[in-house]
């Protein structure tokens, strides 16, 4: 498949329909973002990680952003990809959870599950960097920004 839609569809449908999954992905969802179409080349899929909630408030998203970006950094270094993809819903991708992991660009509706336990329709948004995105942020990281790309603290004006 030249592009992601069809690895997507060539791929990931036939998986879920051959382990017999009451939920498979709808083919028609793949396409409809342009991203899956313009995706292509060396391409890694940075797949599910869970964390639970910490005890402590927000531990547990800071934890989820910082593993994301460190899984695109790992996943650059390793295979040196063009792209690099997520599947995340739409909530977490509008509460900032995609750009806090490090991604750059989304786009919704990209996987359509056919069916989910309530019986609607669950959609999920793809969420995508290329290897040139990556290598921009970690250079405003290796410069002193943090991981939102905010630089560092100025030092305080001489007295």
């Amino acid at each position: 498949a030249p592009d992601l839609a069809g690895h997507l569809a060539d791929w990931l449908v036939p998986l879920y329909r051959r382990a017999g999954q009451p939920i498979r992905p709808h083919p028609a969802g793949l396409s409809r973002v342009p991203a899956t179409r313009e995706i292509s080349g060396r391409v890694v899929y940075q797949g599910e990680f869970w964390v639970a909630s910490g005890a402590a408030a927000g531990v547990s998203g800071r934890l989820s952003a910082a593993l994301g970006w460190l899984g695109q950094l790992e996943a650059v270094r390793r295979w040196a990809p063009d792209h690099l993809y997520a599947f995340m819903t739409a909530r977490k991708v509008q509460n900032g959870l995609a750009a806090r992991g490090g991604y750059n660009r989304s786009g919704p509706g990209a996987l359509i599950w056919e069916s989910t336990p309530d019986g609607d329709p669950a959609v999920e948004w793809i969420v995508w960097n290329s290897a040139a995105d990556v290598a921009a942020r970690a250079a405003l990281i290796a410069a002193g920004s943090d991981l939102d790309g905010r630089p560092p603290n100025p030092a305080p004006p001489a007295r």
